[in-house]
């Protein structure tokens, strides 16, 4: 059983992040999730040959996670201390290619009912916002 909370660097059969071609950042998400369940997000970037070595050709440990939700922020380097092996970044002749999937509640530092916006920078990078309803089907 894999366990949602822990970071992957593993490929996602999601087409929209497969469809990315250049270099950046994507993220994709819920549109809801309960308040008492993992909330997770999966994304790819790509970067030029310049940029993956500039970032010390291990360009995971530099995405940053940025959460919002009104009137609480944070960010952090969810993958900063993670293990990545060298076949975790894709060559795609002259880019750089990787994925990840994380819970934003193992990173966020809050969690309470409302409307989120989770983005994700690498370098000067800045994915699109996944917007994200938290509830709470318990009510509290």
């Amino acid at each position: 059983m894999v366990d949602n909370r822990l970071p992957s660097v593993t490929a996602v059969a999601d087409k929209r992040l497969q469809s990315l071609t250049t270099p950046g950042v994507r993220v994709n998400g819920p549109q809801s999730v309960d308040i008492n369940s993992v909330f997770v997000i999966s994304g790819r970037f790509i970067v030029t040959e310049d940029e993956f070595l500039r970032l010390g050709s291990s360009p995971h440990r530099n995405l940053v996670l940025t959460v919002l939700r009104e009137p609480l922020y944070g960010s952090c380097h969810p993958l900063k201390n993670c293990m990545i092996f060298h076949d975790d970044v894709q060559n795609l002749s002259g880019a750089y290619s990787g994925w990840f999937s994380l819970d934003v509640w193992s990173y966020a530092g809050f969690r309470h009912p409302g409307i989120y916006h989770i983005r994700m920078s690498l370098g000067e990078a800045l994915s699109n916002v996944i917007e994200t309803s938290v509830t709470d089907s318990r009510g509290g």
